[in-house]
């Protein structure tokens, strides 16, 4: 079940997406309501960075995007909240080969 469009690249549309699944959607003026958009915010706000540049990281670099790779820093931020609020995110979903892997198997949440 795949929720990427063509302008999101994994892995970091598939990490953004499991972080978006854990934030209730909000109806409001600004609010973001898919899953992605939640994910975004959700992940500025751990990384402590601005959301456009979350944004990037799922968008091709032709696009001024990351290629759709996390950076290592924010990552490892991302990763310590999943594990403290017991998110099905592991360090498989930051690799394109771990996140095939997880495809293979069922388990990639996206």
């Amino acid at each position: 079940m795949s929720t990427k469009s063509p302008l999101h690249l994994d892995p970091a549309a598939t990490v953004l997406t499991i972080l978006g699944q854990s934030v209730a959607p909000t109806v409001g003026h600004g609010k973001p309501r898919t899953v992605l958009g939640r994910g975004v915010l959700l992940a500025a706000e751990i990384a402590n960075c601005d959301v456009s540049l979350v944004y990037r990281w799922s968008h091709a670099r032709e696009r001024g995007g990351r290629g759709g790779y996390v950076p290592h820093e924010a990552a490892e931020l991302l990763l310590d909240y999943a594990r403290r609020h017991k998110l099905p995110l592991t360090p498989a979903h930051f690799s394109l080969f771990g996140l095939a892997d997880l495809k293979r198997r069922g388990g990639s949440n996206r």
